[in-house]
Formats: structure tokens, sequence, C-alpha cells
């Protein structure tokens, strides 16, 4: 292959990745689903034919086409099909801590809670400083009862970003979990005004819900 043509599979599968995310962002999920689809079945058809060092790029974008046809299948409930695309993922690179962490949020979902453990503990391990990860962490050790311990996750995630909405929230929770009323109550107060702030009437809703039970 020439240097001349030796772009363009990469061109061809970036093509349709782009318009998959435009479509993402539309929130046309199954849209998207299809152009993710072709910069896939793409790879599949050009994987023999490629050089070792094209080979590693389209890889790693085709890792990434994955990912986010994982999240879109996510999107409209296909769960088992999103874990699928994630192994495919990490498969391809096994580093890649966003995958792990959309993993383990699609197996929480269909309530695979210590396999959740599992995959969000290795997002950890791959991107130490992320306060969302930790966070999750957090969610999926309360889902397991270890409330005292999401609790510390929690702690972590909003002393590295304090202005992490949701973890506010789920600590209250935590915390009303565990007979810890008041403070669960300054927490869900904290999370409403960080809401409030910037706007996010989604949070402001969930956490006002939280505060009137």
């Amino acid at each position: 292959m020439n240097k001349e043509t030796s772009s363009e599979p990469l061109d061809l599968v970036d093509k349709y990745f782009k318009k998959g995310i435009e479509l993402f962002n539309q929130n046309d999920y199954t849209a998207a689903i299809l152009c993710f689809d072709k910069a896939i079945n793409l790879d599949s058809v050009l994987d023999n034919n490629l050089d070792s060092i094209l080979d590693s790029n389209l890889d790693s974008k085709c890792a990434k086409v994955y990912n986010y046809r994982g999240i879109a299948k996510s999107k409209i409930g296909k769960y088992n099909g999103a874990i699928s695309d994630y192994d495919k993922a990490i498969e391809l690179n096994g580093a890649f801590f966003q995958a792990y962490y959309n993993r383990s949020i699609s197996k929480g979902k269909i309530e695979k809670y210590f396999d959740a453990l599992t995959d969000i503990e290795l997002a950890i391990f791959f991107c130490r400083g992320s306060s969302r990860f930790r966070n999750m962490r957090g969610v999926i050790k309360g889902k397991l009862g270890f409330h005292k311990e999401a609790i510390t996750d929690f702690d972590t995630a909003i002393e590295v970003n304090p202005k992490l909405i949701i973890a506010y929230y789920n600590r209250g929770i935590a915390k009303r979990l565990i007979g810890r009323k008041r403070e669960g109550d300054r927490d869900l107060q904290e999370g409403l005004y960080l809401a409030e702030e910037e706007g996010d009437e989604r949070l402001k809703a969930k956490i006002r819900l939280v505060m009137r039970g």
C-alpha cells in the first residue's frame, strides 16, 4: 500500500465515526448505531490488508467506535449489547479506562454489581484522578450494601471535585441509610445549592424529591 492511499481506511472509519457522534449528540441513538456499525464493518474488511502501523492506528480508532456504540446501545436499554461492545473496545485497548467505566455502568443496570465493581476498580487503576470514577465506585458499593465504604469514595470524589453535585447527592443518601440523617441532609442541601448555581434542573428535582422524603 503506498503512502498516498494508506490513510484512506482511517479516513473512512473516521467519517462514519464522526457522523455517528453527531447523531448521538442529537439523541438519535439508533441512527448513530448504524453509523458506528459501518465504521466497525469497514474495520473488519480492512483488518487483514493493512500494514502493522496502520493496523495499530485503526485498532485505536475502532476501540473508540465500539465504546461509543456501547454507550448508544445503553441509552436505548440494550445493556448486554453494550457490554459486548465494551468488551471489544477493551480487547483492542486494554488500558481504555472509559470503556471499563461504561461497562461498569451497564453491568450495574443488569444488577451484576460485583462484576461492575471489578470494572470500576480497573477504570480507577488506569485513571486515578477521576472524581466521576470514585463516585461510581461509591454507587456500586452502595448497591452492595457497603454504605460506609461508599461514603469514603464520595468523600474522595468531592475532594477531587468540590462541585460534583451527584457525589453530594449520593453521599447524602448513603449517610441517611446508616442513620446519619442530619449530615446527609447537609450534603443534600449543598448539592441543591450547587445545582441551583449551575442551573441543573434535573438534579435539582432529584435532590428535592429525596429531601421531601
